[in-house]
């Protein structure tokens, strides 16, 4: 079943959410079903490498490309179409 719901979940985001993601990570663990996006970080132009640890600016943005926002977690309830 996970793949299914796996494919569920990326075809919705696909059709609803494309433009504001890079990659979205789907994640079952038991019950439960962890959804978390990776978008292009904003690094202003003025960035000062001295706030963080003396990183580079590039070095930063590639940091920050794999810090996940968690959107949700689903909880499966014995029904493939009953997630909450």
């Amino acid at each position: 079943m996970q793949p299914k719901i796996r494919q569920r979940i990326l075809d919705h985001a696909e059709k609803h959410y494309s433009d504001r993601y890079n990659r979205i990570d789907i994640r079952f663990r038991g019950k439960f079903c962890y959804i978390d996006a990776y978008s292009e970080p904003f690094v202003p132009p003025d960035y000062n490498s001295e706030l963080f640890e003396g990183k580079s600016r590039e070095e930063r943005i590639a940091q920050l490309r794999n810090v996940p926002t968690h959107l949700c977690r689903l909880r499966y309830f014995g029904d493939e179409e009953n997630w909450r």
